[in-house]
């Protein structure tokens, strides 16, 4: 007779499987687990529970060869209508539980999850709250691994965890039941604080570090007696991976190894107890040894016997069982004296008992419903083995057939993109009552992709199929074969994705079909939100498909899921689009519609850039960081300055202050409706915004150096930049500072004094500005020979570099300008190894102070990091309104590092004066190279000014170089990009 076995996993998942009477466990526990994809399959069991009327809980360990008949023979339910709960648990660890993270991390994070569940139902009421709140906090951390420090800073966050979240999912009720709100909050926050830079295993490693000081973890207790019957002694003896089975008799501790175990039987005694006999050898000593020991049930006794046969068959070569044969048939002798194994069970009652991994898990999360065990069914499957049964919803199995397609009716053509679970091809598909064919799109299935990939293939169809809107992508049907991944068949975007259609046609498109495109997107967008409650999950202009030049549709609904009446979805971990997801699912892994509205913001901000990704060549922990910090999306070139207020306010921190897509759809057609190119109402609608709120943490005018721009800058300064009056003011100090510079350049080639920065003048900030930093003068010969000075030719060298670029910076591309840069990288480094090479033989020939020459490298070091700074910003908003703007501040930077360089001359120049053996007129030819330990390509002399320099290359992939002293010209470039950008702005209907 068959039947249905149903068994909790600890992941609130429950997995059915059908079997036949002569099932073992062992052939049940592989079918399960391998559904988990855990690798060390030996350290699972099967364990029955149930919960007493006291609310007490016993469990029992089912041996794995054990079949069902078996089971319902030696456990019988006391109360039909309440069986057994079946759950998967961990029995047996390993030596070295961090070896098991590392070879399989499944099994390991499912006997943590295990630990944690027994904690929670044995240990919560006796723990301190410290201690409880730390142990809270590393779940917190582990889970939530992308909450910053900026985040946690946030009331906003804390409140989540606490209202939306529930503080009782990572602390024990009891244990919040005796603080302070404020208390726990305070604690909370101090100590994420203090776990942040932990791992997620390293959570784990800390979680049994400190529950371990309470209880151990990993040995399970046996209270049973030793010796004869009539004057046994009481022992606790404890069978753990580390101790194998060891005891304490009086001030002894007993140890016996699991490979010196020999022999295992359990035998019935007179009385209600059962007699457990282990032979095992003593290294060292010829003759085999006996361990008697009485158990207080059988139960008991084959629990013990089945565990320590169980380490044995783990821990040694040998992987035969050790319980003897007459031990099968002590369950059938007892039971026929009444004894009832709802009543004698190796567990104590008590519910604060914690037994390690023997017993981990006496009780089950409260939130799983009981479910019956056992569900008869007529037919005979003797002749078959376990087999999996779906509990997931049954898509092959549909509301009715109308959604599948005959497989002769479709033709698979050439491939067109990669899907997020296979190819999508193109196809022709036969019409139905006709002989013509249409032609589609065909998403298929990696051949060698599993169940559950296969699972949430067919659930993105299943969700597809239930959407009637215009510009949602439209579901034609599924095609499924025996044995063969199933296919699924969608309307053909003529065009393709978004983002392509975008590289192609961008500069062609105009606003009012760009803003047309958003309204289409937003319309599909609330359609989900209000007639299916649904979270896309990934808007993106990956995700939208053209279907013509005036039509788009919504389409890659494989990470989209139904909210229920909580209003959230919770993610699990996984692949997520971090550049485009909103705080609170950065955070805490939640989509809400107002997440979807965050994304939709990004998702536009992508069609006015024309396909640019938004925070390109940014990490995501560093994308994270920004927006914590109130960092948002430049303004796009094209964009209405009124939109980018609406798609701005998308881009809110705290979810409730995002608008809805339904007022979005309704204020965009508002904007398209005022906005008609070449009409009167447009004279406005490629101007900047006004300036939005500031969000927490705004950085402010004054500061707007200090900041590291990567590609995403504040909107707050956006206005207050582009204004004439700024441009005028600007371009007034830089004539100024220009005029400056000539006189002073023009004062140092005409005077036979050289000056130069004595030590702690110059500040080390690289600004603009460095040359009038000289306070204090050294006499210099006036007569000096540059003819063999190689640090004067690479300082030449560089500045000259300079200027070239100059000329051209406003005409080249700006991907590439990371070529240019890298040039005058290389140009620097010669000039650190010059400087290096030079005062390193001077020290040589007599005590010098180079102090000056360090610190020269510095500032100039510092210069060529903000050189690379200004490129990255350059590169990223070229396509904003700010490109001039920002060509303009790394020409800037350049002069500086060239301005700068002369500083570094002077300082050399100062250390050869210093040396007892200068002469103006010496020959220098032997200055770069007489070092022996100079090699091509490495500083000489271990100097870490240009250690740091090269790690500055290696990070951006350029190098440095020096030019001539002269420049003068440097400022004049700057004079005309000013003027160009206080230009008057665009007339109306002009292309941006």
């Amino acid at each position: 007779m068959g039947s249905y076995l149903k068994v909790n996993l600890l992941t609130k998942e429950t997995r059915t499987i059908k079997a036949h009477d002569g099932t073992t466990m062992q052939k049940i526990l592989e079918i399960v687990i391998g559904r988990l994809r855990a690798i060390n399959k030996q350290y699972f069991a099967l364990q029955i529970t149930d919960t007493l009327a006291d609310g007490s809980k016993i469990a029992h360990w089912i041996p794995n060869n054990y079949t069902l008949p078996d089971t319902n023979q030696r456990y019988p339910p006391a109360d039909k209508d309440r069986p057994w709960e079946w759950n998967l648990k961990i029995r047996f660890l390993p030596n070295n539980i961090q070896n098991l993270a590392e070879s399989d991390n499944v099994t390991f994070t499912y006997f943590y999850q295990q630990v944690r569940l027994e904690y929670f139902d044995t240990l919560a009421e006796h723990m301190d709250i410290d201690t409880a709140v730390q142990l809270g906090c590393l779940e917190m951390r582990r889970q939530f691994k992308d909450l910053s420090h900026e985040a946690l800073n946030k009331k906003s966050n804390i409140n989540m965890l606490e209202n939306e979240i529930g503080f009782d999912k990572f602390i024990p009720r009891c244990v919040l039941d005796r603080a302070r709100s404020r208390e726990i909050k305070k604690l909370i926050q101090t100590n994420l604080k203090q776990f942040s830079v932990l791992t997620e295993n390293q959570c784990v490693y800390k979680f049994f570090e400190i529950l371990s000081k309470v209880k151990h973890i990993g040995i399970t207790p046996f209270h049973v007696k030793m010796g004869d019957l009539e004057d046994a002694q009481s022992i606790e003896l404890h069978v753990g991976p580390l101790h194998g089975i060891s005891y304490k008799l009086g001030d002894t501790q007993v140890r016996i190894d699991f490979d010196s175990i020999q022999a295992i039987t359990v035998e019935p005694t007179c009385t209600y107890q059962t007699r457990v006999i282990l032979m095992y050898y003593i290294t060292g000593v010829p003759q085999e040894e006996r361990l008697d020991l009485f158990a207080p049930s059988v139960y008991t006794a084959l629990e013990l016997a089945s565990l320590v046969d169980g380490y044995c068959v783990i821990n040694t070569s040998t992987k035969t069982t050790r319980i003897t044969p007459d031990s099968e048939g002590a369950p059938r002798s007892l039971r026929t004296k009444g004894i009832h194994p709802r009543t004698h069970s190796m567990y104590s009652t008590n519910r604060h008992s914690f037994n390690g991994p023997g017993s981990l898990g006496p009780g089950i999360p409260a939130d799983l419903q009981r479910r019956s065990c056992f569900e008869m069914s007529g037919h005979d499957m003797s002749d078959m083995g376990p087999t999996f049964v779906e509990e997931e919803p049954d898509y092959a199995q549909a509301e009715n057939d109308d959604w599948f397609l005959p497989p002769e009716d479709l033709k698979i053509l050439d491939p067109i993109g990669e899907g997020q679970f296979g190819t999508v091809f193109k196809g022709h598909l036969m019409l139905p009552d006709s002989q013509t064919h249409t032609e589609v799109a065909v998403k298929t299935l990696k051949e060698e992709s599993s169940i559950s990939d296969r699972d949430k293939f067919l659930a993105e169809a299943f969700t597809m199929k239930k959407f009637n809107h215009p510009h949602i992508i439209n579901l034609l049907g599924v095609v499924q074969e025996d044995r063969k991944p199933p296919w699924i068949v969608m309307e053909l975007a003529e065009h393709g994705e978004l983002r392509g259609y975008l590289h192609r046609r961008g500069s062609s498109l105009t606003i009012s079909t760009l803003l047309m495109f958003t309204e289409q997107v937003c319309s599909a967008l609330d359609y989900l939100e209000c007639e299916h409650k649904v979270v896309h999950r990934d808007v993106a202009a990956r995700n939208v498909l053209v279907f013509s030049d005036v039509v788009v549709k919504l389409a890659d609904f494989g990470l989209s899921r139904h909210i229920e009446e909580e209003g959230y979805y919770k993610a699990s971990k996984g692949r997520l689009p971090i550049k485009w997801m909103a705080p609170e699912s950065i955070n805490f892994r939640r989509f809400t519609n107002a997440s979807d509205v965050w994304m939709f913001g990004v998702c536009i901000w992508e069609l006015f850039m024309l396909g640019v990704k938004p925070f390109r060549g940014i990490k995501n922990s560093e994308v994270i960081s920004m927006i914590e910090s109130g960092h948002r999306l430049e303004l796009p070139a094209k964009m209405p300055g009124p939109l980018y207020q609406l798609i701005y306010k998308c881009w809110s921190y705290e979810p409730s202050d995002r608008p809805t897509f339904k007022s979005l759809v309704t204020s965009i057609k508002q904007l398209m409706d005022n906005y008609s190119e070449g009409g009167s109402g447009s004279g406005n609608a490629l101007l900047p915004p006004t300036k939005p709120p500031r969000p927490p943490n705004f950085p402010t005018s004054s500061s707007r150096d200090s900041f590291r721009s990567t590609g995403a800058t504040t909107v707050s300064t956006i206005s207050d930049d582009v204004r004439q009056e700024d441009l005028a003011r600007n371009l007034e100090e830089q004539r100024a500072q220009s005029r400056a510079d000539g006189i002073w350049l023009r004062k140092q080639e005409s005077e036979s004094r050289h000056s130069f920065v004595p030590s702690g003048s110059p500040s080390v900030s690289g600004g603009t500005g460095s040359a009038p930093l000289l306070r204090r003068r050294i006499t210099l010969p006036l007569n000096i020979d540059r003819t063999h000075d190689e640090v004067y030719k690479a300082l030449t060298a560089l500045v000259q570099k300079i200027m070239d670029i100059n000329q051209i910076l406003d005409k080249v591309r700006a991907e590439d300008f990371s070529g240019l840069i890298g040039q005058i990288g290389n140009n620097l480094r010669k000039v650190l190894q010059a400087s290096d090479n030079e005062c390193s033989r001077i020290v040589e020939q007599g005590s010098i102070d180079r102090s000056q020459v360090d610190m020269a490298q510095k500032v100039m070091i510092n210069d060529m990091k903000e050189v690379i700074e200004s490129m990255h910003d350059a590169q990223q908003l070229s396509s904003t309104t700010r490109d001039q703007q920002y060509r303009q501040r790394l020409l800037m930077k350049m002069s500086t590092l060239a301005k700068d360089g002369k500083s570094l001359l002077q300082a050399v120049d100062y250390c050869r004066s210093q040396s007892i053996l200068y002469s103006p007129n010496m020959d220098r030819s032997a200055s770069v190279g007489d070092n022996p330990t100079f090699q091509e390509g490495e500083p000489v002399g271990v100097r870490p000014t240009a250690r740091n320099l090269m790690g500055v290359q290696e990070r951006c992939a350029y190098s440095v170089d020096l030019s001539r002293i002269r420049t003068d010209g440097l400022l004049e470039r700057q004079e005309t990009m000013l003027r160009r950008q206080s230009a008057p702005p665009p007339t109306e209907g002009a292309s941006s």
